[in-house]
């Protein structure tokens, strides 16, 4: 059982806006917790927004991370609670048809839960990694073409760097992660009430698998994902495949 309290304050001033907000909860196995965020927006321009925030987090371990028992999986009782605190900046322009972002973040985060498994094991063990310090950033542009064949168009990439790599076992979720990921979008239309999507992404994993035949750790290889969707639709009723 876990009981929550929250405090929210919020205003507006000429071309600033600022919000804040704290918490407390409380649980019978881990206690008291409390956490804190502030935002502050500022429009400099009328298409033009700056931000940036700050804000701490935590996570309970789940009754999985905690008691889960199998073949494959051994859990950890003695789990501690993960805690974060991370601050966020970035910048928007939207300009009706052409909209720009870009921001950037820095997370400093404690006792992360995951799920390790080491070489030569079949066996998936949950445990607190001590430290786990994430950085990244983000830029995006999309445009949008207004009563033409071409509806829009989107470029976006994202960037993730952890301070921590899995030497020596393999990560089932913190350190396996996106470190680049770059997407182009394209949307249009093919006739009427009919139209179609296209996505090609590159992928670059962080972190490494068991390879099925060696045994042996091995990094991810990046790769491209394609796909489309066509989709038909009238006001009442949209199909898509």
């Amino acid at each position: 059982l876990i009981n929550t309290a929250y405090l929210d304050f919020s205003r507006a001033f000429n071309s600033i806006y600022f919000s804040a907000g704290t918490s407390i909860s409380h649980s019978q196995d881990f206690g008291f917790k409390h956490h804190w965020g502030a935002d502050i927006s500022y429009l400099p321009l009328h298409h033009l927004t700056l931000y940036t925030s700050v804000n701490s987090a935590s996570r309970l371990p789940t009754f999985t991370d905690l008691y889960y028992q199998n073949a494959t999986h051994i859990s950890n009782p003695g789990l501690k609670p993960e805690t974060s605190l991370t601050a966020e900046a970035g910048v928007k322009y939207d300009l009706q048809s052409l909209k720009l972002s870009a921001g950037g973040f820095y997370r400093m985060g404690n006792n992360i839960i995951d799920w390790v498994r080491y070489p030569g094991q079949d066996i998936w063990e949950s445990m607190n990694l001590t430290s786990l310090n994430t950085s990244g950033m983000n830029v995006s542009a999309e445009y949008v073409f207004r009563n033409l064949w071409l509806k829009n168009i989107s470029l976006a990439y994202s960037y993730i760097h952890s301070d921590k790599e899995a030497s020596g076992y393999d990560s089932k979720y913190a350190l396996d992660y996106l470190r680049h990921q770059l997407i182009l979008r394209l949307h249009h239309q093919l006739v009427k009430n009919l139209t179609v999507s296209w996505n090609v992404g590159y992928n670059d994993r962080a972190g490494s698998y068991t390879d099925f035949d060696s045994g042996e750790l091995t990094a991810y290889k990046p790769y491209i994902l394609a796909g489309c969707r066509v989709t038909w639709e009238n006001r009442n009723f949209m199909v898509y495949a």
